[in-house]
Parts: structure tokens; sequence; C-alpha cells
């Protein structure tokens, strides 16, 4: 098991004109790898569609992506191949971010 990580946050306090800086640690119990690598995945629900994605973060039981366009519902399944790993995967959560959406994914038993 690794050690949890330390990090720090700027945190900027509607009530005051001060920045606080903080320090919090990272209770996620998984490993996370910080990955690139654009691949599409192929969505049937609601409708079929083809989206080019980028992976962000591989962990043991799943990866985050970054996407383009209509945000995908949370619970949307889809299939994939990134190369290393195929196969069926379900979307969790959905954040916009900046231009992008950024979901979380699982991967599905086939």
């Amino acid at each position: 098991m690794h050690a949890p990580r330390q990090q720090e946050i700027l945190v900027f306090s509607p009530k005051c004109s001060k920045k606080s800086l903080i320090q919090f640690r990272d209770r996620r119990k998984r490993l996370r790898t910080p990955v690139e690598g654009e691949f599409e995945i192929e969505v049937c629900d609601p409708s079929p569609r083809r989206v080019t994605a980028t992976m962000t973060e591989l962990r043991s039981h799943g990866f985050n992506i970054l996407y383009s366009g209509a945000p995908l519902p949370a619970g949307s399944e889809f299939r994939f191949d990134a190369g290393a790993i195929r196969g069926k995967a379900r979307l969790m959560w959905s954040r916009r971010l900046d231009e992008q959406n950024e979901s979380g994914c699982v991967v599905l038993p086939e």
C-alpha cells in the first residue's frame, strides 16, 4: 500500500479578501496512473454515436476521459478500444471542465 499523498490547495474565501493555503490528505485507496491517449468510444443509448475521447487517468477498475460536445448522461454504457485495454464501460459521473467534459468510467465484465 502506498502512503497517502499530501496536496496543497489555494482557497479563496468569499468572506475575506485573503487567500489561504491549506493542506489535505488524499484518501483514495486505489492507485491512479496519469495517462494520455486518444481513442473512440461507441455509445449505444439513448442514440448511437461515436465520441472521440482522451484518457487522462487509469485505475484498476476504470478510467477518466475528456471529450467535447454534448455531455453523456451518467449511466451511459459504451464500447471502447484504447489499444492495450478494450471492452465495455459505464460512465459513472461527469462534469464540465473548461470547454470539455470530464467523466469517470468503470469497466464492465464482458
